[in-house]
């Protein structure tokens, strides 16, 4: 959002529409999506890029194919520990992530707040 923000200067009253239907579409958006969109519209650098593309692997992995994969490890005391440490690791590396998109969040922020012109 902040990317079109700066450049369509949608902090303009007469651009509330178009801010609203650019935040729906981003809205409706996978996280694939945005990482590829924010890809089109700033340099990042292959650590982050890698860092979203693992969080984004391993999101799908949890929603797709976590319990799959275990299947029925989940019956037994060893089964769930090893259930247990997948996820503080599948955790760690989406709270990395997590971390690592704030940090951009609040340095793109910062770029917005620049840019508007004072009144």
């Amino acid at each position: 959002m902040s990317c079109h923000g700066v450049k369509e200067q949608l902090w303009k009253e007469e651009k509330n529409i178009e801010a609203n239907e650019i935040y729906k579409k981003i809205n409706k958006s996978t996280l694939g999506m945005i990482i590829s969109e924010v890809k089109k519209h700033t340099s990042v650098t292959d650590n982050i890029e890698s860092t979203l593309a693992e969080a984004l692997r391993i999101r799908n992995e949890l929603i797709h194919s976590f319990y799959s994969k275990h299947n029925f490890k989940i019956e037994t005391d060893e089964g769930r520990e090893e259930m247990m440490q997948d996820l503080e690791r599948m955790h760690e590396k989406l709270f990395n992530a997590y971390q690592l998109s704030q940090a951009m969040a609040q340095a793109m922020l910062k770029l917005v707040v620049k840019t508007i012109p004072k009144n």
